[in-house]
């Protein structure tokens, strides 16, 4: 299994303490993926659980933010 505690730690207190409702997740490291959903798709009006096979809509600035790999 691959291990990044802090990143998994960082993004689920940041999904508790309601900066982002949710977060669909993966680490990819040679052959071995790991990914993970955390959180809610809509928290108003009312709470919707976040599913992983979740679509989202990239626009503008996100494009570039969403897909850029992380080295």
């Amino acid at each position: 299994m691959i291990e990044f505690f802090k990143t998994q730690h960082l993004i689920e207190s940041m999904v508790s303490e309601r900066i982002v409702p949710g977060v669909n997740y993966a680490f990819i490291k040679k052959k071995q993926v790991f990914t993970s959903t955390v959180g809610f798709a809509s928290l108003m009006p009312e709470i919707e659980q976040l599913s992983p096979f979740a679509l989202y809509d990239l626009a503008s600035l996100t494009k570039v933010l969403g897909t850029t790999n992380v080295f």
